[in-house]
């Protein structure tokens, strides 16, 4: 749970500072420490 907690963290952090981009671009360009399958699930869930 402590890795999606931070998982969430970065992918607010990535939508906070790309308001601009499209989400799928900020997935690509904000991978830090995390799988691209994780932040694929988070975008699903949300």
């Amino acid at each position: 749970m402590k890795r999606y907690k931070r998982m969430k963290s970065v992918v607010e952090f990535c939508l906070e500072n790309e308001k601009t981009q499209h989400k799928n671009v900020i997935q690509i360009r904000c991978i830090d420490g995390v799988s691209f399958f994780n932040l694929y699930s988070y975008n699903l869930l949300t």
